[in-house]
């Protein structure tokens, strides 16, 4: 795992030899674009913002976590949760021209997210550099508290809920991607 590398969890049915955003697969694939879509059921608004700096919709760009997979499942062992997420796609930042500007980072100044609430405040946003990749990888206490509260309200639990997500507009060819695989 590198020093500024991201990660993003393997779609089940990736096809291709690209990892594209949402928004390809509606004219492309509607099918697929409809299937992928639906986890976005109850926060569709969520689809329709712009993100800052980007100037781009929310399914127009690839997320990516900074916080390496093996330290999500240290949490997940110690909290006995079920570790589904084996497959990972692993990007190094540094190995990819052009990639800092098609990133932003997202970060969560505030554990007091809202239910519902699909604002995209510009103060949450900003340009991803490596020293601030560099700062944000670890899972945020915020992010614990969010998955024993799950627990102890048997409530879904949301994997990246809290963690700073990076924000990339555009398609990544494979190539530049690494596997990475976290055993359960």
């Amino acid at each position: 795992m590198g020093k500024f590398s991201i990660y993003h969890v393997l779609p089940k049915n990736l096809t291709g030899d690209v990892l594209r955003p949402l928004n390809d697969f509606k004219i492309s694939n509607p099918e697929e674009y409809k299937k992928l879509s639906a986890k976005y059921k109850g926060r569709e608004a969520l689809m329709e913002r712009t993100i800052p700096l980007l100037d781009c919709l929310w399914n127009d760009v690839l997320f990516f976590s900074p916080v390496p997979p093996e330290k999500l499942k240290v949490i997940f062992d110690d909290l006995n949760i079920n570790w589904r997420l084996e497959n990972w796609l692993e990007l190094d930042m540094e190995k990819m021209e052009g990639a800092y500007q098609n990133a932003v980072l997202m970060e969560f100044k505030t554990n007091q997210w809202k239910k519902g609430d699909f604002s995209l405040e510009p103060y949450r946003f900003s340009w991803l550099t490596p020293e601030k990749l560099g700062s944000i990888r670890e899972v945020p206490q915020w992010t614990i508290d969010f998955y024993k509260n799950c627990l102890r309200e048997k409530q879904p639990l949301f994997v990246f809920q809290y963690i700073p997500h990076i924000l990339y507009r555009g398609n990544i060819d494979l190539k530049n991607l690494n596997a990475v695989k976290i055993p359960a």
